[in-house]
C-alpha cells in the first residue's frame, strides 16, 4: 500500500485477525528501534474482526491536476462473503475525519451500545499505549450522513470545520474508483 508517492506502508494481518501497518519512518526521532529510518515500525494496529481469505488492490484513476500520485484501494474478501477496503487519506482529511469519528463516537447511539472504538482496540503486549491513531472507521463514518441537518451542523462546528468538507470527505472515500 502506498500513501503517497514517496512514502510506503505494509499491511500485515496475524492468525489472531490482528491488522497492523507498518511504515518506514526516516529521520524519526523515535528511538533506536528505527535504526535511522531502516526498519519498518508499527504505526498502527486494529483488529479486523474476522480472517480474510483473499485481497485485490485497485488503482484509482482520476483526471486533471488531482492525480498527483497514484492511489489504491485494498479490498479485502472474508469467508462469509462480506467485504473490507482499506483506502489511504490525505493528512488534512485524516485529520477532520478523526475528529467527526471522536464526535459520532461520543453522541451517536451505536447497535446494543457497543463502543466502535474499543471494538477494534488491540491488546499490544509491547508497547505502553494502544496503536489506534492511523485507523478511520468508515460503517461510523457514514452514519453522519443518517443525521438530520440540524444535527449535522452541529457536530461539525463542535469540530470547526464546515458540514460541506465533511460530505466532500466522505464522497470522495466512498466514490468510484
Amino acid at each position: 500500500m502506498q500513501e503517497d508517492s514517496y512514502k510506503l506502508a505494509v499491511l500485515a494481518k496475524d492468525p489472531h485477525k490482528l491488522c497492523q501497518v507498518f511504515a518506514r519512518a526516516p529521520h524519526s526521532p523515535a528511538g533506536p528501534e528505527s535504526n535511522n529510518g531502516q526498519n519498518l515500525l508499527c504505526r498502527t494496529e486494529f483488529h479486523g474482526q474476522s480472517e480474510y481469505r483473499s485481497s485485490v488492490t485497485i488503482a484509482r484513476r482520476m483526471k486533471g491536476e488531482d492525480m498527483v500520485a497514484p492511489q489504491a484501494k485494498l479490498i479485502c474478501g472474508h469467508p462469509d462473503g462480506s467485504l473490507t477496503a482499506l483506502v489511504p487519506v490525505d493528512e488534512a482529511t485524516f485529520k477532520r475525519l478523526h475528529l467527526l469519528q471522536g464526535q459520532l463516537t461520543r453522541n451517536v447511539r451505536h447497535t446494543t451500545g457497543l463502543n466502535p472504538r474499543a471494538f477494534r482496540l488491540v491488546r499490544n503486549d509491547y508497547v505502553s499505549k494502544p496503536l489506534s491513531y492511523g485507523i478511520l472507521d468508515g460503517r461510523l463514518l457514514e452514519s453522519f450522513e443518517d443525521l438530520p441537518l440540524t444535527r449535522q451542523s452541529e457536530i461539525t462546528r463542535q469540530i470547526g470545520t464546515e458540514r460541506s468538507a465533511v460530505l466532500h470527505d466522505l464522497e470522495e472515500l466512498g466514490g468510484s474508483w
